[in-house]
């Protein structure tokens, strides 16, 4: 195994310990668990980014404002539901 230091907040440490402690393992346990399940959710890659970059600005909303208005027509949009 290889040591890191990783720094947490206090308030992550204490969740941590806790957590450590409720399932009884280490934390440095624990952490090697958390990163192992992040490390296995796939990075999106470069094809899927361009793909969906490409998408930005092809749909006309009739309304010439939605990037700047668009939390007011978002919540609109909400209450008419």
């Amino acid at each position: 195994m290889v040591r890191t230091i990783v720094q947490l907040t206090e308030e992550q440490a204490k969740s941590l310990r806790e957590r450590a402690k409720k399932e009884s393992v280490s934390a440095s346990a624990l952490v090697r668990q958390f990163v192992a399940a992040g490390l296995a959710i796939p990075a999106v890659d470069d094809e899927r980014r361009r793909r969906a970059l490409q998408v930005i600005g092809c749909v006309k909303s009739g309304t010439g404002d939605v990037s700047e208005r668009h939390d007011e027509i978002f919540a609109e949009s909400v209450q008419s539901q």
